[in-house]
């Protein structure tokens, strides 16, 4: 999901099922509520999510820097965690 709401789409077959999953996955977290939790679980799957897409597509796919984007505004909001590290590490 990116910011305001919008799914992320694109050419799922060539991704490996692993991150086929966290896409799908990331996709129905739009369904629950917003809160602290749902925030935790996206950002726990934007950072596999979008290294599925580099190594699929390369580092310009159009998808890696909206979901990097993404990642970076819920790691200012969940707070320090191993996922933000991360994130902010790579």
């Amino acid at each position: 999901m990116l910011e305001g709401g919008a799914a992320v789409t694109g050419p799922v077959s060539r991704m490996p099922k692993r991150s086929t999953t966290s896409l799908k996955a990331s996709n129905c977290l739009k369904r629950l509520k917003a809160s602290p939790e749902r925030d935790a679980r996206e950002l726990e799957l934007l950072g596999p999510l979008g290294t599925a897409y580099i190594a699929s597509r390369g580092y310009a796919a159009p998808e890696v820097g909206p979901i990097f984007h993404r990642a970076r505004a819920l790691c200012e909001q969940v707070g320090p965690n191993a996922a933000t590290l991360h994130n902010n590490v790579g």
